[in-house]
């Protein structure tokens, strides 16, 4: 048996790329490429990140971190280490006497700045890791959903580590880009973003101990990104058209030169938080619940 593709499935999708926008905001862009790469090159000649994670094996320093006596704990070991944007290990913990009656975790999830000079040049241009650690020190107390218990936290976007709950032993489900969900998972996940939406809605923190979160009047990635956006898309759109509706394909020119705009007239609206990435490689199922 044989298959021939119809004719729409074979065409090309073509999308000029704005050489101009790229030109301009490259050049725009240099000197915050070359302050980034500046810090963190002075990053990793100072201190190192796996530097930061040599105490999270002291006896002494864990005991304090638990709030247990210190010759309850024999030890502890990092373990599973690998390496993207961020570092991602596990911590092991020893305890003294019977395994299964342990007076505290037996595993934490380490996250923690990246060795290499690409990841970590990657992180301080979009201040990752530091927006992380804010998260988990000002906005994830008075989360309204399930997120990792956080049991450490401290740096920049230059060197940071995070010491998590291991959701592993939590019985959660885990996805990722590629990942499919049900029906009943996708209207948990809208469910849970609208709890968070509802819990920040237009909330005076934002002129306060939140005003560090990214907005439209403040953020310094709209060129990064922009100039992010007119490399990509017309290499995605090359690549991917052929399976887009023709009336996403046909507004996508449209979009690009007027993104600014689309981006001033959101910013007209009623505030409040989101999550800014919500793909489900980026969340977890725990009963059901996302």
């Amino acid at each position: 048996m044989t298959s021939t593709l119809s004719s729409d499935s074979r065409k090309i999708f073509t999308l000029r790329p704005a050489y101009f926008a790229i030109f301009r905001d490259s050049l725009l862009l240099l000197p915050r490429l070359l302050n980034a790469s500046l810090r963190v090159w002075l990053g990793r000649l100072f201190d190192t990140p796996s530097n930061q994670l040599q105490k999270f094996t002291s006896v002494d320093w864990l005991g304090e971190l638990l709030n247990l006596d210190p010759q309850l704990i024999e030890g502890a070991t990092i373990k599973d280490v690998h390496s993207g944007t961020a570092s991602r290990s596990r911590l092991y913990i020893r305890y003294a006497g019977d395994p299964a009656t342990a007076p505290g975790p037996t595993s934490m999830f380490i996250k923690s700045s990246p060795p290499g000079f690409g990841s970590g040049l990657f992180g301080v241009l979009f201040d990752l890791g530091g927006n992380e650690v804010s998260f988990y020190r000002h906005i994830r107390p008075d989360l309204p959903v399930k997120s990792p218990r956080v049991f450490y936290c401290e740096g920049t976007s230059e060197n940071y580590v995070m010491l998590l709950e291991d959701l592993a032993d939590e019985d959660c489900k885990f996805c990722d880009l590629a990942s499919k969900c049900s029906n009943e998972e996708a209207t948990s996940v809208v469910s849970t973003l609208a709890q968070l939406h509802a819990r920040f809605w237009q909330s005076e923190r934002f002129d306060g101990d939140l005003a560090w979160v990214n907005r439209f009047e403040t953020n310094r990635d709209f060129r990064l990104l922009n100039l992010v956006r007119q490399l990509s898309v017309p290499i995605s759109f090359r690549k991917f058209g052929h399976v887009l509706p023709g009336s996403i394909r046909e507004v996508i020119p449209h979009l690009m030169n007027n993104y600014c705009r689309l981006e001033e007239e959101w910013a007209r609206g009623p505030r409040t938080l989101i999550h800014g990435d919500a793909h489900l490689g980026n969340m977890y199922f725990q009963n059901g619940r996302a």
